[in-house]
């Protein structure tokens, strides 16, 4: 299989997954998204999708632990080149939603510091950004 194939495979998947979560299938949902996430490599949008099936299904701590993993190996990558992982450039808005699922994870777990340090981390993030 070339490489165009196992792109369209994947966005296949990627429209199963969402059609899932549009159905309130959130099992389902979780089970393909993982599968994207190992196919795609951990892109972005795969991670965040698959944490929001999680968010979804009540998972909030397997979400959580996801979404910090991931957000660390963002950071780190960004550190290194100051970019973002996977070449596909992580946008303010991307960080933004990161930052916002994670709050939202950390206060359904009733972590109330924690969610509050994310969303002001974020926020001084962003007001460094525009100085």
């Amino acid at each position: 299989m070339d490489s165009s194939e196992e792109e369209v495979e994947l966005e296949a998947l990627r429209g199963l997954v969402q059609d899932c979560v549009e159905k309130h299938c959130y099992r389902s949902a979780t089970f393909f998204g993982d599968k994207v996430c190992l196919m795609s490599g951990g892109e972005n949008r795969d991670v965040y999708q698959l944490c929001q099936t999680y968010y979804y299904s009540g998972q909030h701590s397997r979400a959580l632990h996801r979404l910090t993993k991931h957000r660390k190996e963002l950071e780190k990558a960004r550190a290194e080149r100051g970019t973002a992982a996977n070449g596909s450039g992580v946008v303010e808005e991307e960080w933004k939603a990161f930052a916002y699922l994670t709050a939202l994870c950390l206060a359904e777990c009733k972590e109330w510091e924690r969610c509050l340090q994310v969303l002001e981390e974020d926020q001084e993030k962003g007001e460094g950004k525009r100085e």
